[in-house]
Formats: structure tokens, C-alpha cells, sequence
């Protein structure tokens, strides 16, 4: 995460001192940003790790 972070931040200066245009900026932008099956995995797999949770205590109240 934090390559992808240094290349923006190094296009965004290119960017700012005209050395690269606004067009070019996002076509970067756009190449390193490619989605993995960990954009999804992790979410959801704590989103379940919650509503699992959430399900166990409820039914810890009542039980």
C-alpha cells in the first residue's frame, strides 16, 4: 500500500511542476490501482467476523 501511496504522491508533484498532465496524472493513476481478491476477502470476511458476532451475543442474551 504504501508503494502505491510514493508512486501517487510522486506523479502528483510531476503534476504540479507541469511536468505531466492532469490526463496522464489519472492513466497512471488508473494502471496501479488493479483489483485482487484481498479488496474483497478482507472486508467481507470482517463484515461476517461482525454480523457473527453481533448474532452470538444476542443469542447469549436471551440463552
Amino acid at each position: 500500500m504504501s508503494h502505491l501511496f510514493k508512486k501517487w504522491k510522486a506523479d502528483v508533484d510531476h503534476y504540479y511542476s507541469d511536468k505531466i498532465t492532469w490526463e496522464h496524472l489519472q492513466e497512471e493513476d488508473e494502471k496501479r490501482a488493479v483489483e485482487d481478491i484481498w479488496d474483497y476477502a478482507i472486508p467481507y470476511t470482517s463484515f461476517g467476523c461482525f454480523i457473527t458476532g453481533s448474532v452470538s451475543g444476542a443469542i447469549s442474551l436471551f440463552v
